[in-house]
């Protein structure tokens, strides 16, 4: 079913309540531990070669929608997910919206926030981002390196990219579970387009791609 976007649009765009989103999944098992809500941020001044989201670069409006809206959408699914992960797009490109949507996530629901950047902890300062370094779970830090991607590798895509837990119980998870990440596919028959959710190796692409 198409999902309606305009639920999720701002009535009024003011300064620090919206977000450009790239894409929205409801319920994912490929994007983190557990059962995740998944959301893409438009945007991204890396641009790492050979990036899996090229479409998702542009800065130039895609879906604007209200923070609070956005937080009620995730509700609905509260009882479907264990956590929320945030990908891009670069993320911390939106980095005053999205700590106030991740700070009210937080007070009002018991969800985990799984984070992805392209940049080094070390590059990054500004307030607002290491609040959101700081305060989700799990981060994901560095760029993707075409020449360091490595087939099989857990909620990465390139050797070089390394994980942060701030939530301990989710390190025991990492370590206790030898589970490689999973790949989903979806395919939808109204819209005619097909997703894939997570980091699929080569050979399937290719296989998708014929």
């Amino acid at each position: 079913m198409e999902r309606d976007w305009s639920l999720l649009e701002p009535d009024n765009i003011k300064d620090h309540s919206v977000l450009n989103l790239a894409d929205l999944q409801e319920v994912t098992s490929a994007e983190g531990p557990g059962r995740r809500f998944a959301i893409w941020l438009q945007g991204c001044s890396i641009r790492c070669p050979g990036c899996w989201n090229p479409h998702m670069w542009s800065m130039k409006r895609r879906h604007l929608v209200d923070i609070g809206k956005l937080l009620n959408y995730v509700k609905v699914y509260e009882n479907k997910i264990d956590g929320v992960t945030i990908l891009g797009g670069e993320p911390l490109a939106q980095v005053r919206p999205l700590r106030a949507f991740v700070e009210t996530l937080k007070k009002e629901t018991d969800l985990s926030v799984l984070l992805y950047t392209g940049y080094e902890d070390k590059e990054i300062v500004q307030p607002d981002a290491r609040w959101l370094v700081e305060y989700s779970d799990i981060v994901v830090f560095g760029p993707f390196i075409k020449e360091l991607k490595k087939e099989g590798l857990k909620w990465i895509g390139s050797e070089n990219q390394y994980i942060r837990f701030n939530n301990p119980a989710y390190e025991k998870c990492f370590l206790s579970s030898d589970e490689k990440d999973l790949i989903e596919i979806i395919i939808d028959t109204e819209r005619m387009e097909l997703t894939v959710v997570g980091y699929p190796d080569d050979s399937l692409l290719k296989e998708l791609l014929v």
